[in-house]
């Protein structure tokens, strides 16, 4: 007697692989790469920005340049959604239609973040701001997080040096003078370079004063 039976092999298919497939279905440029995808808004902005969605198994690249999210096996609803450290960590459990509208909401902040830094870093060049001294990272990252987060700017300045004395391993006194180096670097290199910049004589701006009105010009073109 022949056995006409078949024994089909159930396969698994790989969740990275169903989110990228709905992610271009929706209009996205996704691309598998092994254990991970990318994916950004379409292909012409892929190099700019995009969000890489990790296998939980996968050990991400400290030099890592892109939004980190990585899809877990948690199942505690308490547990489906954690951001901790810069990275986004979303349960398999959430389901695909869920996940995929995070990532669209994550891969849209992302946007404005990109948005926020390129600004900060074309004014500070067109300002003549030195980019090899200290201050001048201390400058960018302080009115980037002027631009995110305005009560942190308003309340206190030295809430703001606080938060980038501990983003680059530094004190408070290190950051506020080494901006403050920045500004009269700038200042008597070309003094007339903050009044072009603004549109009115401004002369030497204090370190709150100049976060304040770069970040506030930023705003202006991200929101």
């Amino acid at each position: 007697m022949i056995n006409t039976k078949t024994n089909i092999a159930t396969t698994t298919i790989n969740p990275l692989i169903k989110i990228a497939s709905r992610m271009s279905e929706l209009g996205y440029y996704a691309v598998s790469q092994g254990n991970y995808i990318k994916i950004s808004y379409n292909i012409r902005e892929y190099e700019n920005y995009c969000i890489t969605l990790y296998d939980s198994s996968t050990n991400i690249d400290s030099c890592c340049t892109t939004t980190p999210v990585i899809l877990t096996d948690r199942s505690d609803p308490n547990r489906y959604i954690i951001e901790k450290d810069g990275i986004l960590y979303l349960s398999k459990y959430l389901g695909e239609d869920c996940i995929c509208e995070l990532l669209k909401y994550h891969l849209k902040r992302s946007d404005k973040d990109t948005q926020i830094s390129k600004y900060a870093t074309k004014f500070l060049l067109e300002l003549g701001a030195p980019a090899n001294l200290k201050g001048y990272e201390y400058l960018k990252i302080s009115i980037e997080l002027a631009v995110k987060n305005e009560n942190l700017f308003r309340k206190e300045i030295m809430n703001l040096y606080a938060e980038v004395a501990e983003r680059c391993n530094t004190n408070v006194r290190c950051v506020e003078r080494s901006i403050r180096t920045v500004i009269e670097t700038i200042y008597y290199t070309n003094s007339k370079r903050f009044e072009n910049f603004f549109g009115y004589p401004i002369g030497k701006p204090r370190n709150s004063e100049l976060i304040g009105l770069i970040s506030e010009k930023i705003r202006l073109l991200v929101e």
